[in-house]
């Protein structure tokens, strides 16, 4: 299971060089937001960007952090310091959000469905504990990678459609990939099943992100027409 232990012997200098691999190009990803929120802050609006992405990844951090709490899963510090950062950058961008939104009614019931969420995670972790506690909280956080990584497919569709890469950045689909990358080789290492079904979806997407990028980067492309995108 997720904190069951590998049929081999772990070596602390690998488990850790893996997990730090990771983290790098995790906290790459955490900060691609940048340039949206400082256009934000210059705006000193949201305009039309959604505040989705960034909840969601709020919520899926803090999951992930719980799950690798030293009483919860024990030896998983790559992970947990990771999505700590994660946490803290993402908390950071909601706070700028929430100050700057357009539909702050809306914002306020989408946080009172993240806090009611996070509520329940801390019954979970009251009462339950041992093994039954590390399996529901590694399903939580695999179907919330589930729905973080399904969230492009709408964008691919248009690709498809359009035959346009314009809203598949090939850098930050390559951060992407190899970050999933390196936790699958770190979940396989520690034998993690919850971290290794996450980021093997992971690799699956991003392989096929990247080989429709490849695809159809060299080719002329349709105009957008009616087609409309949400930003982020």
């Amino acid at each position: 299971m997720g904190g069951s232990m590998p049929h081999w012997e772990v070596d602390k200098d690998v488990m850790s060089g893996l997990g730090w691999t990771g983290t790098v190009f995790a906290v790459s990803l955490f900060l691609a937001p940048i340039p949206t929120f400082h256009s934000i802050l210059k705006k000193r609006s949201t305009e039309q960007f959604s505040p989705i992405p960034y909840l969601s990844a709020l919520v899926q951090c803090a999951v992930w952090c719980v799950y690798a709490l030293p009483f919860i899963t024990p030896n998983k510090a790559s992970p947990l310091i990771t999505n700590a950062i994660g946490f803290s950058l993402e908390l950071v961008y909601m706070i700028i959000f929430f100050i700057f939104a357009v539909d702050k009614k809306t914002l306020c019931l989408q946080l009172i469905g993240v806090l009611t969420f996070m509520g329940g995670i801390v019954v979970i972790c009251v009462t339950t504990d041992g093994t039954l506690r590390t399996e529901i909280l590694g399903i939580i956080a695999d179907v919330l990678n589930v729905i973080m990584y399904a969230a492009p497919l709408s964008i691919l569709g248009v690709v498809l459609k359009t035959k346009s890469v314009e809203y598949l950045p090939l850098p930050l689909l390559i951060t992407a990939m190899l970050n999933s990358a390196a936790w699958l080789a770190y979940a396989i290492y520690v034998w993690d099943m919850y971290i290794l079904t996450a980021n093997a979806l992971g690799v699956l997407l991003g392989t096929v992100q990247i080989g429709i990028y490849v695809a159809f980067c060299g080719k002329r492309h349709e105009p957008m027409g009616e087609y409309v995108l949400l930003r982020d």
